[in-house]
């Protein structure tokens, strides 16, 4: 669960995990504190890499690579002044998939979800600047 607070304010947000089961507060993953950034989106890919869409006090908007082990940043990616509104993990080939809402140029971008590379590609079109991904499921047995 990212939880941002205020955008304002860098410090009073950050990552929890919460049981699915029993609904209780697990642990804190990371804290905006760790970063120095809000923590807008987060996705898990194992049990110590993870992703991240952050703003700074200057509302710019990153993609980082993150510990949850260490509780630290290890790299930012990618940058934009356009808000990035989502990031997801695909199991199936081990990447990364960002929602770009930049104005000249919106579209999903993807990435390895080892080391980032690929951010660099153009992004693939949407016509309108996409907000949200879901991966749907193949049907079985139909």
């Amino acid at each position: 669960l990212a939880q941002v607070g205020s955008f304002s304010v860098i410090g009073d947000g950050g990552v929890e995990t919460i049981n699915p089961y029993t609904f209780a507060r697990s642990r804190i993953l990371i804290t905006e504190d760790d970063i120095q950034r809000n923590i807008t989106d987060f996705v898990l890919v194992d049990g110590r890499n993870a992703w991240a869409l952050a703003t700074d006090e200057d509302f710019r908007n990153f993609v980082l690579q993150i510990d949850t082990t260490l509780r630290e940043e290890r790299r930012a990616i990618f940058e934009s002044d356009a808000f990035l509104t989502d990031i997801e993990f695909s199991a199936r080939d081990n990447s990364i998939w960002l929602s770009d809402r930049s104005f000249q140029d919106s579209g999903l971008r993807i990435f390895s979800a080892t080391d980032g590379s690929g951010i660099e590609n153009p992004p693939i079109s949407t016509g309108l600047p996409p907000v949200d991904i879901l991966f749907l499921a193949p049907k079985t047995g139909s």
